[in-house]
């Protein structure tokens, strides 16, 4: 169902990012991020779960769709765009290793997997400023 709700959110995404700019709309989307960790940890009941789980997939298209779409504006021109999205996956595939370690080793540290929830949200608010120093080429 997330996956589902993810291309709407692709579509939404691409509608602000015609209005205010693909970084402004990716820092919007690591605030959202941040906002959702936040609900995430207080989640007690099921229904909590899922309502989160609808907003993190349509979060997610959107994340995906645009930072892919950043990630082809700010290569450069060049007829081998294979080598740089070779770059681009295999730095989501690390990230998500690193990711899931890290929450591992947080979880394990301090006995809860509601931790490595506030670790992540610090993480999207940290992605969030390091996007406000990228300048973007115009096409």
């Amino acid at each position: 169902i997330i996956q589902l709700i993810a291309i709407l959110g692709a579509t939404m995404t691409a509608k602000i990012s015609d209005k205010i700019g693909n970084i402004r709309t990716l820092i919007l989307l690591n605030v959202i991020w941040f906002i959702l960790c936040l609900g995430a940890y207080f989640v007690q009941y099921p229904i909590e779960f899922y309502i989160i789980a609808g907003f993190v997939g349509l979060v997610m298209g959107g994340t995906q769709a645009l930072s892919r779409s950043t990630y082809s504006k700010l290569i450069p021109k060049t007829d081998n765009t294979c080598s740089y999205f070779s770059f681009y996956q295999m730095s989501m595939i690390i990230s998500i290793l690193l990711g899931t370690f890290t929450s591992a080793i947080v979880d394990q540290l301090t006995g809860t997997l509601r931790t490595p929830i506030i670790f992540f949200a610090i993480l999207f608010i940290l992605g969030a400023i390091l996007l406000r120093d990228i300048k973007m080429k115009t096409i």
